[in-house]
């Protein structure tokens, strides 16, 4: 295990008045357990489209002997970084092709021994987005200048007054999407159990994800946006790892649908003469889409209202079950014109977002999306635009290292305003949060065109 240098406690959470503090009790690089191959792992064009981290907290309310199972988190990390070995990887860019590829070298990846002189009550409601959060409860790559020093994964453990938990995570969504993270989690929280004869498998080979020689499409592919012949080292912004991102514009927040709430969304469609049997993401994604464009009032009628939803591809490519990877695609509506999605009907929203999660059901679609990023060099054209990701549908709510499940999932402050995450309330009725962002001032109206109709 090899040391990283001090962090300095930090002395602020809430105000300048008598605050909680967090202070780092350690932090170290843990290498996997067992000495391995040197490899080079190629990464798929549906990898290359999203070079960002993403990060999130799992909020474990008190538990027994909190610093004992602290230290066996950390112990079994390094055995679970055996099957998972590319995570402890960094990345390299290949010279040759310009590509971005991972260096399976066995960096380790950043484990943190957290504390805080507070309760989990104390920090009011962890479920309200908070810049400090990101801050505080996560540990950001530091010392950033190149591609190359950016760790795929690190892990910070905070232990609470009250004897509860806060597990902070920072992935790189070009090693893993939401599922293959969960996996992996679930693989973790195994080991840590103590499971016999688990022998986890993860498949991090990508070659099935490989353009077709020679390259084709079959659709026009207008969400997607081509990119200057500009290498990943130049276009690489180290700041987005900063503690600090700029947020002064941007309010977030977690707005709660409860089952109720979802109900009556599929009722209000239901009189439809083209909705049947309308599914919780198809008519909560309408609703947050239209309300997003209800409130963007600087897009005129004629512009575009941009709409991507996240689809795994899995049941479209013959994937292996333990894939481990990127196996996403955005079904995209571009062709709606915001003056339209403001002044239709939900129903109308929902056959638009119907029809988008259509378009994408097909391996043909998935193939000919790889192979027009291929030919052109390009990505989802998100600015502007709203794109949801139901990660209620990956039971990160159901992670139970042997302390019980997490009484909170969310993701935490990001820089990236067009994102919302549709997570888990962790209640099991069936209820949802949403995570969103909007500039402050346009905030409020988002806030009623989501909420007014109930």
């Amino acid at each position: 295990m090899e040391s990283l240098p001090a962090l300095k406690p930090i002395d602020r959470w809430m105000d300048g008045n008598r605050n909680p503090m967090v202070v780092i009790q350690s932090s170290e690089l843990v290498t996997p357990a067992l000495p391995l191959e040197r490899r080079t792992l190629y990464l798929s064009n549906i990898d290359h489209q999203v070079f960002f981290h993403v990060e999130w907290i799992m909020v474990y309310d008190s538990i027994d002997n909190p610093r004992d199972w602290i230290e066996k988190l950390r112990e079994c990390l390094a055995k679970i970084l055996v099957p998972y070995y590319f995570l402890a990887g960094s990345f390299k860019l290949n010279d040759e092709n310009g590509r971005l590829e991972i260096d399976c070298n066995g960096a380790g990846v950043v484990f943190t021994r957290a504390s805080m002189d507070a309760t989990i009550a104390q920090l009011h409601n962890l479920r309200d987005p908070d810049p400090l959060f990101r801050k505080e409860l996560i540990t950001l790559p530091r010392n950033v200048e190149s591609i190359q020093d950016l760790p795929l994964l690190t892990l910070q453990v905070t232990e609470f007054q009250c004897g509860g938990i806060a597990l902070g995570i920072c992935a790189s969504h070009v090693a893993m999407d939401g599922f293959s993270a969960y996996n992996f989690l679930h693989d973790y929280t195994k080991i840590v159990r103590g499971c016999q004869e688990f022998f986890p498998n993860p498949s991090p080979d990508r070659s099935l994800l490989l353009p077709r020689s020679p390259p084709h499409t079959s659709y026009d592919h207008k969400e997607m946006q081509r990119l200057p012949e500009i290498p990943p080292k130049v276009l690489f912004d180290p700041r987005s790892f900063s503690p600090e991102l700029d947020h002064t514009n941007l309010a977030f927040k977690v707005l709660e649908f409860t089952p109720g709430m979802i109900q009556s969304l599929k009722n209000t469609v239901l009189g439809s003469q083209w909705i049947k049997r309308p599914s919780t993401f198809e008519v909560l994604a309408a609703h947050i889409w239209q309300a997003r464009t209800k409130s963007m009032d600087h897009l005129a009628p004629g512009d575009p209202s941009k709409l991507f939803l996240v689809t795994s591809t899995r049941g479209k490519l013959d994937l292996p079950e333990n894939f481990c990877g990127n196996a996403v695609v955005g079904a995209s509506c571009v062709d709606a014109t915001a003056g339209e999605i403001r002044r239709q009907s939900l129903a109308f929203c929902v056959d638009r977002v119907r029809r988008a999660l259509a378009s994408t059901g097909t391996e043909e679609y998935v193939r000919s999306q790889i192979d027009w990023c291929e030919l052109h060099r390009g990505m989802i054209n998100i600015p502007g635009g709203t794109i949801i990701t139901p990660w209620w549908k990956i039971p990160f709510q159901d992670l139970d290292f042997g302390f019980g499940r997490p009484s909170y999932v969310t993701p935490v402050v990001n820089d990236r305003a067009e994102f919302v995450v549709i997570v888990s309330n962790c209640k099991n009725d069936g209820g949802l949060g949403v995570f969103l962002a909007m500039e402050k001032e346009r905030m409020p109206s988002l806030e009623a065109n989501l909420l007014s109709c109930f």
